[in-house]
């Protein structure tokens, strides 16, 4: 009986870009890694094996959120926590990154008027990465909610950002499978 000896990691990074709305100019910059939840597992486990063909375009990464809640995230959150939240289908996603096996990179940027679902003083504070689910559009033009069937891969907290009509937001998040 053959052993298996090497186990599937999952991990990822996240990198949020602040920028001023009309000069594209670097403000801020926070770098951390990410929190892979329960449903990157399941998900991954269903690319592999496929209960339907709907099962591998139903799991894709697709899109990144964010939101106004700051409670710490956990392995088994399947959703922004926010009373407010904005999810905004990813402008890229690359796999092998520079040639790194199992390295996949998303990326989406919110505009000057994208994301601006908070009230004046109102901050930012956390992100998550999900997949597809069964629609291709995202609930109230991006805000709210989640597609139906779709699963976050990661969450995670980061300093509070307001996001009014002057900066944009630009999230990369990399997410990789390996084997230790």
């Amino acid at each position: 009986m053959t052993k298996l000896h090497e186990k599937v990691r999952l991990h990822g990074y996240l990198r949020i870009r602040v920028l001023d709305g009309k000069t594209g100019e670097e403000l801020r910059r926070i770098e951390k890694p990410n929190l892979v939840c329960v449903g990157a597992k399941t998900a991954i486990a269903k690319l592999l094996v496929p209960a339907s063909e709907d099962d591998q375009d139903y799991n894709q990464i697709w899109s990144i959120g964010s939101g106004d809640d700051n409670t710490a995230p956990s392995v088994s959150d399947t959703d922004l926590l926010g009373a407010k939240t904005f999810r905004r289908v990813c402008d890229s996603r690359v796999y092998n990154v520079g040639g790194v096996p199992g390295l996949v990179e998303v990326v989406t940027t919110y505009g000057v008027s994208e994301g601006n679902v908070l009230s004046s003083g109102e901050y930012i504070a956390e992100c998550g990465l999900f997949s597809r689910g069964d629609s291709d559009a995202l609930p109230g033009g991006g805000t709210g909610g989640k597609t139906t069937g779709s699963v976050m891969y990661a969450r995670q907290l980061h300093a509070p950002i307001h996001k009014d009509n002057t900066i944009a937001l630009e999230y990369t998040w990399r997410f990789q499978v390996t084997t230790a």
